[in-house]
């Protein structure tokens, strides 16, 4: 029984022996869906029972004991060994088969083959034979290249590409001071051109000593806005001396201030 469904199996001998290749075997009356059905879940192990009828028991009977293992010895024989090894070498079949194309995926393809053996010909066909430079980079250097073997090549051609990083360092040093003086070059050119055309304003700039201190500048706007926000009047003047002796300008101190301020008192008395 499978499910719900009803399976018969039978198996009928050709003959009168007990020989499994003389029996046909059937399911639900197919033979090729019975040999199907016995390999994937019952084995070989089917072919050991025997029917035995009254003749084979009268056969069986007379047989001497001595003779009657090899009789029996396909009913008592265990194949377990053998369908393990059977079962081994399919899975060992099934990693041939995985291997192989695993094998077939890491290929090279013909095409790219072809191309690379296109590009060698035509390397060789277009080479020449080029001759070492006379100019010597370092001291020992064998001009006679032909007569050196593989190491002494190696060797050689390493020595060279440290000279070659060396010149090259030296010509990027150059490159970067050469960089740097452009740059001061045109930083001059600019200032040249500031002088000629901005010389009134550089000039009022120096003497205010905005070179020494750029904060300067924001020190005078402040004290413009306060100057300019001055309204010097009769009553306030002596108020706003104080303020204007605050600002050290350099031009107007404190003893101009008290002369001045004894001169107002002195027009106000009278």
């Amino acid at each position: 029984m499978d499910d719900e469904n009803e399976n018969i199996l039978c198996r009928e001998q050709k003959k009168d022996e007990l020989n499994p290749d003389v029996s046909k075997v059937t399911l639900n009356g197919n033979e090729n869906e019975a040999n199907a059905f016995i390999n994937q879940y019952v084995g070989r192990s089917f072919y050991n029972f025997h029917f035995c009828d009254v003749q084979k028991s009268f056969s069986v009977q007379s047989t001497k004991r001595g003779d009657l293992e090899a009789l029996f010895s396909e009913f008592i024989t265990n194949y377990d060994e053998q369908k393990q090894i059977a079962e081994n070498i399919e899975i060992f079949a099934d990693d041939v088969e995985r291997y192989i194309e695993d094998k077939k995926k890491q290929k090279v393809p013909q095409e790219l083959i072809t191309n690379q053996v296109d590009q060698l010909e035509k390397g060789q066909r277009e080479s020449s034979q080029v001759s070492y430079p006379d100019t010597i980079f370092y001291l020992g250097e064998n001009l006679e290249v032909e007569n050196l073997n593989r190491d002494a090549l190696l060797e050689q051609k390493i020595e060279l590409k440290n000279c070659g990083y060396i010149i090259a360092k030296n010509e990027i040093r150059k490159l970067i001071s050469n960089n740097s003086l452009k740059n001061q070059i045109a930083t001059v050119e600019k200032i040249m051109v500031l002088l000629t055309t901005k010389e009134d304003s550089i000039r009022e700039a120096v003497s205010a000593g905005l070179f020494n201190n750029d904060d300067a500048i924001t020190a005078l706007e402040l004290n413009y806005e306060k100057l300019n926000k001055l309204k010097l009047t009769r009553k306030t003047i002596l108020q706003d001396f104080e303020i204007v002796v605050t600002y050290d300008e350099g031009k107007f101190y404190k003893k101009d201030f008290e002369n001045l301020k004894k001169i107002l008192k002195k027009k106000k008395k009278e």
